[in-house]
């Protein structure tokens, strides 16, 4: 198993990819590094202060932002995670459109296996 580092909304990480995944994670992140480059000039709007939202709530709506300023729709995101769970070898590592959903708008917690996904998508 190669060891890398993964980089969750610029706050978490997560370690211990297998050779398969890191590979994914490499060429995806050609791909978002491109994304991100292009769209870095551009400055997320203030999340709701914490009284008006649950932290869980307040990460969704900071993923969103970070997926929307990608410019990545929910189904991009899913097929990103069908590609990690392919490389993992496990279907928990798939995120659906409509999980993504849920936890970007209704607060819900993603398991760590869905967060690894969408921490490798997003970078």
């Amino acid at each position: 198993m190669e060891v890398g580092t993964i980089r969750a909304l610029g706050i978490y990480s997560i370690s211990m990819l297998s050779k398969s995944a890191a590979l994914a994670v490499r060429a995806r992140g050609r791909f978002f590094s491109q994304a991100i480059a292009e769209n870095m000039s551009q400055s997320l709007p203030a999340v709701p202060p914490l009284t008006t939202l649950t932290l869980s709530a307040q990460a969704g709506f900071r993923l969103k932002q970070i997926r929307e300023r990608f410019g990545l729709t929910l189904r991009q995101v899913e097929e990103g995670s069908l590609e990690i769970a392919d490389a993992e070898r496990s279907s928990e590592y798939v995120v659906s459109t409509a999980r993504l959903n849920q936890i970007e708008n209704d607060g819900s917690l993603p398991s760590i296996y869905k967060f690894y996904s969408l921490a490798v998508i997003t970078g």
